[in-house]
Order: structure tokens, then C-alpha cells, then sequence
């Protein structure tokens, strides 16, 4: 069986993705100033949240600064300044937080570690994991040529499977979080590399600590199926084994899986203070949405 102790890991032949956020952590998140100053930012000393200019995240709109009857002696300086759109039916902010020290991509088959392929609509990054256990599947041909799962995981990532190297076995891994209380969401993406033939099939099972997690799965030819958690798991330990089915003629796969850690937000998101402020500016400056 293979083990993953803690954080990160992968799969041979398998491209994983880990997104870990900590609470109280501003890792891969943005937290935006609308309408301060290009190249400009603020400390909040009540939240120790560091605020950063909008200009970077968008073309449109112009900056104003809010009039002195409006400042009161309470008045968040993150509302000093403020960006107003007086033009255009839509205006869009293109928000990419940068990667923090919990963002963990996995990638398989390259010893350049850290990779991101430029057809993956997320800007993921992924990582390699070697396994003497597993075999390795994959094809030249592009995964998902005429459509895609909502996941999108890269066509090149998809080219590629792991399997169990010696036949009848089970494809296994694990990992043991640091807190057992930490809940993830898990994702695993299947698609098949090699071109069955009518007497053949590939069908499977999937289970997590013994209990059957799902399945039967049959992997479509060039084409992603992806199967998730529909509600958070924890554990002191994730133990997969992915089992072929008595009436299947081929082993099973697995090319990617992701898993998120679930981030538990301690504060409200909105003050209703800020709400107020901001109402009585749009009020000021006649900011209306369209």
C-alpha cells in the first residue's frame, strides 16, 4: 500500500491537485482596496487583514475619494477611496490569488516538480508521486477534444493513469491529515487511455476505509468522468483501494484526484456597517448596476 505521511502527496500516473487553506490565513486569498491608489496598501489593525489596489485586477472604472462630510471619526479607511463605473453595461474584476505556502500541486512524470499547463482553465499547478507498485497507462491522443467536465482537468494531465503493476491487485493509497478532525472534499477524475475492445471492459469499485465510497465506475475513452464527495469526509487516515469488478477484463485507473480541505470562516463576511457605508456611497456618487 502506499503512503502519503501528511501533506504533500501523489500518485504515480496520477495528477493531484490539494488545496489547503488555514483559518486566519490570507494564503490564496485576495483581499482588494476598490479605487486606492495603483501599486498602493493598507493594514487593517482590528482584522490584520493587509489590503491591496484594484488597479492590477481591472481596466475599467474610475477612482474617487469619498467627501469630507462622509469621514466620521469611525470611518474604515478601506472606504476613503473608492472606484465608481460609470461606463459600460458589465464590469469585471479578474481575481487570481496568488499560490500560498498550503497550495500543493501534484504532477506525474517529470523531475522538474511544480508544473502548470497552459490549458488548464484553473491555472492549477501539479506534482509527481513515484510508486514501485503501479504500472503506468497513457496515450498521445488529447482527452476531452470536444468537451469537458466543469473541473477541467488538463487534456495533458489526462494522458496519463496509474495502475496496479501486477494483475488482480488492488490500486491503493493514503494519507493521515495532521488534525483527524480536518474535513476534505475529494475529487477523482478517470478517463480512459487505451482503446478497448468489444469483449473487453474496464469496471470498478472505489473504497474509503473499507466502505464502499462509489462505484461501478467505467472510465469513457478520451473523455473525463469525475466522481466527488457530496459531503466532507474526515478521518485520522484516507485509505483508498480502488478494486476491478469480477466481470471486468482490465485492471483500474486512476489518472488525477484533487482534495480541499474545508476552510471554516470564523468571522461574518459582511458588517452591516459596511453595508450602510457602502450604500450611502453609491448613494453619493449615483453608482448604479447595469
Amino acid at each position: 500500500m502506499d503512503k502519503f505521511e501528511g501533506f504533500p502527496f501523489a500518485l504515480l500516473g496520477i495528477f493531484i491537485l490539494i488545496l489547503l487553506a488555514h483559518a486566519q490565513d490570507q494564503s490564496g486569498f485576495i483581499s482588494i482596496d476598490c479605487g486606492l491608489a495603483e501599486d498602493s496598501s493598507d493594514y487593517d489593525e482590528e482584522t490584520h487583514i493587509y489590503y491591496t489596489s484594484d488597479a492590477n485586477f481591472i481596466d475599467t472604472g474610475v477612482s474617487k475619494n469619498i467627501a469630507p462630510e462622509f469621514k466620521t471619526s469611525n470611518f474604515l479607511k478601506q472606504f476613503v477611496n473608492v472606484r465608481s463605473f460609470p461606463d459600460g453595461i458589465k464590469n469585471c474584476y479578474t481575481l487570481r490569488p496568488a499560490r500560498g505556502k498550503d497550495y500543493i500541486y501534484v504532477y506525474f512524470g517529470s523531475p522538474k516538480g511544480f508544473i502548470r499547463f497552459d490549458d488548464d482553465a484553473f491555472n492549477r499547478f501539479w506534482f509527481p508521486y513515484n510508486s514501485s507498485k503501479w504500472a503506468v497507462l497513457s496515450t498521445s491522443l488529447t482527452i476531452d477534444a470536444n468537451s469537458h467536465n466543469r473541473y477541467q482537468p488538463p487534456s495533458i494531465v489526462m494522458r496519463t493513469a496509474a495502475t496496479p503493476l501486477n494483475a488482480g491487485e488492488h490500486l491503493e493509497f493514503s494519507w493521515e491529515p495532521s488534525d483527524p478532525t480536518t474535513q476534505f472534499y475529494v475529487y477523482m477524475h478517470f478517463a480512459e487511455v487505451e482503446e478497448l475492445k468489444v469483449n473487453q471492459s474496464r469496471e470498478f469499485n472505489i473504497f474509503l476505509n473499507g466502505t464502499l465510497w462509489y462505484g461501478p465506475v467505467t472510465p469513457r475513452y478520451l473523455y473525463t468522468t469525475t466522481i466527488r464527495d457530496l459531503v466532507p469526509e474526515s478521518a485520522a487516515k484516507f485509505q483508498f483501494s480502488i478494486s476491478q469488478m469480477s466481470n471486468s477484463t482490465h485492471p483500474p485507473i486512476i489518472n488525477a484526484l484533487e482534495a480541499y480541505r474545508v476552510k471554516r470562516l470564523l468571522q461574518p463576511q459582511t458588517d452591516q456597517k459596511d453595508v450602510d457605508d457602502i450604500m450611502n456611497i453609491k448613494s453619493m456618487y449615483g453608482v448604479k448596476k447595469k
